[in-house]
């Protein structure tokens, strides 16, 4: 007896031929990147890394710093809590990257994939936290007897930032008066 066997289906390998040769004409698989590429963009975001990390240090510091000896006026810059979850984020990934640069196949450990995980649900909460963080900072500080100085508080493209101040007669003018001044200047 004869046995049966499916015709192929000439239409399904044509359309897939067509994909295949859309996707890569030549019919090569392009080589990998050269190494020394990889070390370089892995070196690279390493470098955006410590600088962000460096700059939350710094800001977390100075406002850590203001918080603890109560000075007449405390500038909170708001990049600091929008910058704390892109460091928490970025030091996951370049643990992550540069572990796939060290080890000849480039295969994670179970061990780096968690850090990768706890970086990134760390990066999504002070995300989210950021408005909340915000409004708590508001609300501490206020109640520390500070209050807000619209004149010396800025906003710019990039950035904003809301100067507190204790209530002190003329404190918030020449506040205001000393960033126009630096404003004006070059």
């Amino acid at each position: 007896m004869e046995q049966l066997r499916p015709r192929p289906n000439k239409e399904v390998d044509v359309a897939t031929l067509r994909v295949e040769r859309k996707r890569n004409p030549q019919g090569v698989e392009p080589p990998p990147p050269a190494r020394w590429k990889v070390i370089a963009g892995a070196l690279l975001f390493t470098a955006l890394t410590v600088g962000v990390s460096g700059w939350v240090v710094v800001a977390g510091s100075d406002l850590w710093r203001a918080l603890l000896t109560k000075p007449p006026s405390i500038t909170y810059n708001y990049e600091f809590t929008i910058l704390l979850g892109c460091a928490i984020g970025m030091i996951g990934m370049t643990i992550f990257i540069l572990q796939g640069v060290a080890t000849p196949n480039g295969s994670p450990t179970n061990g780096l994939i968690k850090v990768l995980k706890v970086s990134i649900w760390g990066f999504i909460v002070l995300f989210f936290g950021t408005p909340i963080a915000i409004c708590l900072m508001d609300v501490h500080l206020k109640a520390a007897g500070y209050e807000p100085c619209e004149e010396a508080s800025y906003s710019g493209f990039r950035s904003l930032a809301v100067v507190y101040v204790q209530p002190q007669p003329g404190l918030c003018e020449q506040l205001a008066a000393r960033r126009k001044q630096r404003s004006a200047s070059p």
